[in-house]
């Protein structure tokens, strides 16, 4: 008997790495910078460096510009790339957003996919998704899927 699983899909927001599986494609972009906007007085942060002292926090060692970033989080208004240059946050927010979506079409169309089910709550954190995973309905679905993605990390503000 051919029985169709269960694909759950358990996200904060999906990853950009599925992005690139599901679009035909490639993208050779790199992030340059961040932008926040603080009340009309723009800061870009270099990507190299933010993450340079970023390792200089978790190290315990001065990171004065990962310091004023997480500051100025909440006001991430766009990134910059390689390819396109100045690329707003809500853009990419959306993009991460309906990956699943586009790749579960995908799968519908091959007639592949069963069901599916989404349990992404934007803004959800590590210990969020900890706790979804307490809730019966989303570990029925878990054990009856045969494909379950579960990402977080997506650009989201603090």
């Amino acid at each position: 008997m051919n029985k169709r699983k269960c694909l759950g899909v358990l996200s904060s927001t999906v990853m950009g790495a599925l992005i690139a599986f599901a679009v035909t494609t490639t993208a050779h972009a790199k992030v340059t910078s961040y932008v926040v906007n603080d009340g009309g007085k723009i800061i870009s942060f270099n990507s190299d460096s933010l993450i340079s002292d970023y390792t200089n926090n978790l190290l315990g060692d001065s990171s004065p510009m990962y310091d004023e970033y997480m500051k100025e989080v909440s006001n991430l208004a766009a990134f910059q790339d390689s390819a396109k240059g100045f690329v707003s946050y809500d853009s990419v927010k959306k993009a991460y957003e309906d990956a699943t979506d586009f790749i579960a079409g995908d799968l519908a169309s091959k007639g592949v996919l069963g069901s599916y089910s989404k349990y992404g709550v934007s803004g959800y954190k590590t210990s969020d998704v900890l706790n979804q995973l307490q809730n019966t309905e989303v570990i029925d679905s878990i054990h009856n899927a045969e494909i379950v993605t579960i990402d977080i990390g997506a650009p989201e503000r603090c």
